[in-house]
């Protein structure tokens, strides 16, 4: 059924831009379907494409740097975010993607700048402290990366592999008890969220 609406949009935002002298709008809502449809080269080629039709405009540009970090492409990934930056320095997101971008690419320090960035702009945005985890835990600094885990165990705390990956890093840190702490919070519904990959409880019903 999905798949038959994407055929069903694309087929409309084709026509729309054989029509349409600017198809701006329609080159990106097209870029999502063929996204969506893993269709990423095409998608890239239509964004840029809509870039170029209104260089004021930063969305497209950060669609396709999105696509080039599912891509595991982070420098192109970082280019198109740049530009994002130099039209808008408050686009939503930008700083996590750019952090993302800079971890890929190897460079934790740099990834924890752009997270520090995100998390004043989006304070509670969760992803940004699991960022930031992630390139302490490269830098092995274990125990800041539990710090960044322990706040995002307050901004999400049902996700059980939170848990399981702050005790990994107060393991680490050679904080045996408060590893052990951390995996005995409601041991029996982190364990069930782990084992169906879910982010809430399953219905006992």
């Amino acid at each position: 059924m999905a798949d038959e609406r994407y055929q069903q949009a694309e087929e409309i935002f084709r026509q729309v831009i054989k029509l349409d002298e600017k198809p701006k709008e329609a080159y990106v809502e097209l870029a999502k379907v063929l996204k969506a449809e893993s269709q990423n080269a095409e998608a890239l080629d239509l964004l840029l494409k809509a870039a170029v039709l209104d260089p004021a405009d930063a969305e497209p540009l950060y669609l396709a740097g999105s696509i080039y970090l599912d891509l595991r492409k982070p420098q192109e990934a970082s280019v198109q975010f740049q530009r994002v930056l130099t039209i808008n320095k408050l686009f939503p997101l930008v700083n996590y993607q750019l952090g993302r971008a800079a971890l890929m690419m190897g460079d934790p320090k740099a990834a924890l700048n752009y997270t520090e960035l995100e998390k004043r702009a989006n304070p509670n945005l969760a992803d940004a402290y699991l960022l930031a985890a992630d390139a302490h835990t490269v830098m092995q600094q274990y125990t800041m990366c539990a710090n960044e885990y322990q706040k995002a165990i307050k901004l999400r705390p049902q996700q059980a592999i939170i848990y399981v990956k702050n005790a990994q890093c107060y393991r680490k840190a050679g904080q045996l008890d408060a590893a052990t702490a951390m995996l005995n919070v409601r041991p029996r519904r982190s364990l069930v969220w782990l084992i169906y990959g879910r982010n809430r409880e399953p219905s006992t019903n």
